[in-house]
């Protein structure tokens, strides 16, 4: 089976098991709902904290304008979306070979290039295409609760696509670290913690900051129209990293007994 048929074979397979296993329902939860829930939320936190604080005015301890919602739901995807795509991705690979899924495939001349590639492909674009729905609609409802003084239709987008390509980035990461352990759990834990603690090292180390895929996201929570230069040195970066870790992680499996 060569690369071309493996990776439509396993292309159909990957939406097929997505809808299946409701991956795309909870992927998409994992990013919406905070596009939703935190523009309301910090519209409605100075009541509720009045309400039991016996009625004292908290306003003025709170930045309530379209900037603050944003920023709430920019560092939401980070801290918790980040944590629940990685979860529900975390039979990718790491599942298929310690439940030998992969066992009769791969024994009939199944192509690991193609299957890794058709999975990136199927999960990344659609999560792309979640984070640039969820900027959006946090824009515009956060807009209407609290007017539009902040950012714009096109930065938004930008920003949408920034958080997509860094949550792609973490995607071959858990790819790569799947390809190297047999256990989902050990995957995931190791993935998060080089995600998480990339704003940490990149902050010791000045030179490397704008090369972090992290420092996508600072510069998408800038909300500009336009790529500014570190964003798009980070952006080469972050596909670069992905390319480098889906590479190995072919070269890593290709060497792997499954049979």
């Amino acid at each position: 089976m060569n690369f071309l048929n493996s990776f439509k074979t396993y292309f159909s397979k990957e939406i097929v098991e997505g809808i299946r296993a409701k991956k795309f329902i909870i992927l998409a939860i994992g990013v919406l709902i905070f596009s939703l829930s935190d523009p309301i939320l910090l519209k409605l936190m100075p009541e509720i904290l009045k309400n039991q604080m016996e009625g004292m005015d908290l306003t003025a301890f709170f930045e309530l304008s379209q900037r603050a919602a944003m920023q709430n739901y920019t560092g939401n995807l980070f801290q918790l979306s980040t944590l629940i795509i990685v979860l529900s991705m975390m039979g990718i690979i790491a599942k298929e070979r310690s439940d030998k899924t992969l066992t009769i495939p791969v024994s009939m001349g199944c192509s690991i290039n193609g299957m890794v590639l058709a999975k990136l492909l199927v999960y990344g674009v659609y999560i792309l295409i979640i984070n640039v729905l969820g900027m959006l609609i946090a824009y515009y409802y956060s807009g209407i609760i609290f007017g539009f003084t902040y950012g714009s239709f096109f930065a938004a987008i930008v920003s949408g696509l920034a958080y997509g390509f860094f949550f792609i980035f973490v995607l071959s990461v858990l790819i790569f670290m799947s390809s190297f352990v047999k256990k989902s759990f050990l995957a995931v834990t190791i993935t998060l913690l080089f995600v998480y603690l990339m704003p940490f090292f990149s902050g010791i180390i000045d030179s490397i900051t704008r090369y972090v895929p992290t420092n996508l996201l600072t510069e998408a929570n800038y909300f500009v129209d336009l790529l500014s230069k570190d964003m798009f040195v980070s952006l080469i970066s972050t596909i670069a990293l992905v390319v480098i870790f889906i590479v190995i992680a072919v070269v890593k499996l290709e060497k792997v007994e499954f049979i």
